[in-house]
């Protein structure tokens, strides 16, 4: 697209040095004759190019940013595989230490001592949180490579709940302790679609949700098939948007937020109309919040 549109412009800026090359050699100072249209023209195509230039850039940032996310997963990995395999070498630790303690060659006394038994459960307690704890870093990690994955430019036949959970591990700092995420998962077929970008614009759907939101309030995620397309409806209890704004909410630069650049639904509409030829509808209400619906084709 940014080809296309610095061609367009390289060529109506050649029209115009044309005029002017007509012009250059005269000894009088004239006014170049230059047509209405062709002005109206260079200036759309210029605004169409700083604004590819911008998609561009966003693009790019995308990239850097699986390329960083690939890293840091990569990182992680190593010393949380190590601290899981001493999770789990502790936990049958303290299973023969149980063993020891509840064998009748132990004096009864010791067995039934308070103080031991306390200490068991407590350390039985610390493990359990621990393994927990190691879990979600790695269902993180699991998340941070699925986003990552350079393969993700392709067109891949993907499980949405899959992706949708992806999504929901990324933005869970947003969401824990403030919002309620309610899954009303479907009976949904495999969808063809390009994985990565699908889940940039999941994330994005969360985030928004999630902002919208003013103190705790609820997200609900629901899907569904529709004769050969598939429904993903995100729906928030968060303020809404005024009927003024619903026509702009698309618009590249449009944003309500105080440090919004407005380009992440304009990206979002660009990711689902463009390159999985779907739709995005939006239906708010003032106050009581809004249903962002995306719907993708099962077979690109």
């Amino acid at each position: 697209m940014a080809q296309n549109t610095e061609a367009k412009a390289v060529t109506l800026l050649e029209q115009l040095a044309q005029l002017m090359e007509e012009y250059k050699d005269r000894d009088v100072e004239v006014e170049i004759p230059v047509p209405q249209k062709l002005i109206e023209r260079v200036w759309t195509e210029l605004r169409d190019l700083q604004t590819a230039q911008r998609q561009l850039m966003q693009s790019e940032n995308m990239v850097m940013l699986g390329q960083l996310m690939a890293g840091i997963a990569h990182e992680i990995s190593t010393p949380i595989a190590s601290i899981n395999s001493n999770v789990n070498l502790f936990s049958r630790s303290l299973d023969k230490i149980k063993t020891i303690i509840s064998s009748e060659s132990i004096p009864e006394e010791l067995r039934e001592k308070r103080q031991i038994i306390q200490m068991v459960s407590v350390l039985e307690k610390l493990n359990q949180s621990n393994q927990t704890a190691c879990d979600r870093v790695v269902q993180i990690v699991q998340s941070m490579r699925s986003f990552a994955r350079v393969d993700m430019a392709e067109l891949r036949e993907i499980n949405i709940h899959d992706e949708l959970e992806n999504a929901l591990t990324l933005v869970h700092h947003e969401l824990k302790r403030r919002i309620n995420v309610i899954r009303k998962y479907g009976d949904i077929p495999k969808c063809t679609c390009f994985p990565n970008r699908l889940n940039s614009v999941f994330v994005n759907m969360l985030m928004n949700a999630s902002q919208a939101i003013e103190g705790k309030g609820q997200i609900s995620i629901e899907t569904l098939r529709d004769g050969d397309t598939i429904k993903v409806k995100f729906t928030d209890t968060g303020q809404g948007i005024p009927p003024e704004n619903m026509e702009r909410l698309f618009e590249r630069g449009f944003t309500t937020k105080p440090q919004g650049t407005g380009l992440g639904l304009a990206i979002c509409k660009r990711i689902i109309l463009d390159e999985h030829h779907g739709k995005i509808e939006v239906e708010s209400e003032v106050g009581k919040g809004t249903t962002f619906t995306i719907i993708l084709p099962i077979k690109q």
